[in-house]
């Protein structure tokens, strides 16, 4: 009986996996009889909806203030500038992306239409790397990673 009421709990997260109610439905069950599982699905659950709460409250916040306190930031490319070989090899190395690829992204990469080329990075290696691409000649940014893109310039 036990066996086949999970199967059921199951079957319905796998039918329909943004489904919350069925996700929570199964936590509980889990959680009363004693399983970690519960807690596992709950925290799934709330990972699954963290970056997106993270964005939109990004968008109420003071920018300096997100900026002060992240612990993770994406390097944002803006303009190539008038060195395009550097930077597409720069951009190849940093994303594993081939030559055509990173060609690509360099020629149609502008300030109005920015490029993340690195996500999710500790301050110190987001600020190092961003310096490369300045020496390169490229526009550059580091925002906080749950912030929008944008470009100053």
């Amino acid at each position: 009986m036990s066996d086949d009421l999970e199967r059921q709990l199951l079957a319905a997260i796998q039918q329909s996996p943004d489904d919350e109610d069925a996700r929570a439905v199964y936590a509980d069950w889990l959680e009363d009889r004693g399983d970690v599982r519960g807690e596992y699905l709950r925290l799934e659950a709330q990972l699954h909806r963290i970056p997106a709460r993270l964005t939109a409250l990004s968008q109420l916040i003071n920018a300096s203030w997100i900026e002060a306190i992240a612990r993770l930031y994406d390097v944002v490319l803006g303009n190539p500038g008038t060195s395009k070989i550097m930077v597409i090899k720069l951009v190849r190395e940093v994303t594993g992306f081939g030559l055509k690829e990173a060609k690509d992204v360099v020629d149609v990469v502008s300030t109005a239409r920015p490029y993340i080329v690195q996500r999710r990075l500790e301050r110190e290696a987001a600020a190092a790397l961003a310096a490369r691409f300045t020496e390169a000649g490229a526009t550059i940014a580091v925002v906080p990673h749950f912030a929008k893109p944008t470009m100053n310039g």
